[in-house]
């Protein structure tokens, strides 16, 4: 909630902004988005998605054409706040994250394991628990239930997402609001062994995964209709 709130607000001030040029609502974006990384990491890639709103969104709502030029003087105190909270945790911590001893191909092995979990709990939050039996997958252990399977999951959600996002612009804006918020939770070398997955790296995520079902159903009922 501490993280939801602000940044979801932020959103909402910086559309109204770049329909109206309002530089108060922008303001009020910007100190919601400080609040909201000052609560939690996970909204540090928060900026990239404002670039592709002030490239995309304008006083019509979705642009059929980008204004790229828009991006950097509506971005830039996004990435300088960014940047700041950077050295304050360096400052505060002497690091930025926490190292940890896993290798890049135990990484790429454990990856979708990782996010078929996070898609299974964001459409069918039936397991909860405050430990999940997902661990790092090394060669030794790879099989169907670890990466084959997960794999195709994954991939099937990668080819649903990129049919929807040809088709909306909504739909596109929350993948990438959705890859950008679970970003950080996929640095699984910053996570012990055993505490790779955590259903609370999902609530801001979600968000743009339900704007991507939402334009899926739309699209569907449509075609039905």
């Amino acid at each position: 909630m501490l993280v939801a709130i602000p940044l979801l607000g932020s959103v909402l001030f910086l559309l109204t902004a770049l329909e109206t040029g309002d530089r108060v609502r922008w303001i009020c974006a910007l100190a919601l988005y400080g609040l909201a990384l000052g609560a939690k990491e996970i909204a540090l890639l928060f900026p990239l998605a404002v670039a592709l709103l002030a490239a995309y969104w304008g006083d019509q709502g979705w642009k059929a054409v980008p204004e790229w030029k828009r991006v950097p003087r509506t971005t830039a105190a996004f990435v300088v706040l960014t940047g700041l909270y950077f050295v304050g945790r360096l400052a505060v911590l002497g690091r930025v994250g926490i190292p940890n001893a896993m290798p890049w191909h135990v990484f790429l092995l454990t990856a979708p394991s990782a996010l078929s979990f996070y898609l299974r709990q964001a459409f069918f939050p039936y397991w909860l628990g405050l430990v999940y039996p997902i661990r790092p997958v090394d060669f030794p252990d790879v099989g169907m239930r670890n990466l084959l399977f997960p794999l195709v999951i994954v991939l099937l959600a990668l080819v649903i997402g990129y049919g929807l996002a040809l088709r909306s612009r909504l739909a596109a804006f929350g993948a990438v609001l959705f890859l950008l918020m679970l970003a950080p939770a996929m640095n699984l070398p910053s996570f012990l062994p055993e505490q790779l997955v955590h259903d609370r790296y999902l609530y801001i995520p979600l968000a743009g995964l339900l704007l991507v079902a939402a334009c899926g159903l739309s699209i569907f009922a449509e075609r039905l209709l």
